[in-house]
């Protein structure tokens, strides 16, 4: 499935993918900054990469089209609370983005194993939580961008979570 194709995320040129560029994914969508903010401590050495896989996301999509809908002030804090008390749901999190968008999990999971192995002292707590954060904000950019088969792919997976 996927909206993002493994051939557009090899248009980027991650060594040209500065902070400034980041930041100016995030000041598109400043509700997801402002969820970033709120889980920087909880992420610890990991936030920086997760923000840059984020910032990449924005990009993607982006490129690919226009946003169909604005996103619920409370989308990420629900799913976050929804997700983040239950092992088992969290699970279910990771497969849904997994089915939904293969190449940017891919890319997720790619990055975020190579920097723990550059890092040893990453803890696998910050590398859940990141990954948690990374699945939960794309579920919210997929809301933002899903033409309206995709939106109700997102609601029946929501729906079938609580």
């Amino acid at each position: 499935m996927g909206y993002i194709s493994k051939e557009l995320l090899m248009t980027l040129d991650f060594d040209d993918f500065t902070p400034g560029k980041i930041i100016e994914q995030l000041k598109f969508l400043p509700i997801v900054f402002d969820f970033l903010k709120s889980k920087e401590l909880q992420m610890g050495k990991v936030r920086p990469l997760v923000t840059y896989m984020i910032g990449v996301t924005i990009w993607a999509f982006r490129e690919k089209g226009e946003p169909k809908r604005d996103l619920p002030e409370d989308f990420f804090y629900t799913l976050w609370e929804r997700f983040a008390t239950q092992r088992h749901r969290a699970k279910l999190l990771g497969g849904t983005v997994q089915h939904m968008e293969p190449e940017l999990w891919s890319l997720f999971l790619k990055t975020i194993q190579g920097e723990s192995i550059r890092d040893r002292n990453l803890l696998a707590e910050e590398i859940g939580v990141g990954a948690l954060v990374f699945a939960v904000v794309l579920i919210g950019i997929l809301y933002i961008f899903s033409d309206n088969q995709g939106l109700s792919e997102l609601n029946e997976f929501i729906g079938n979570t609580k």
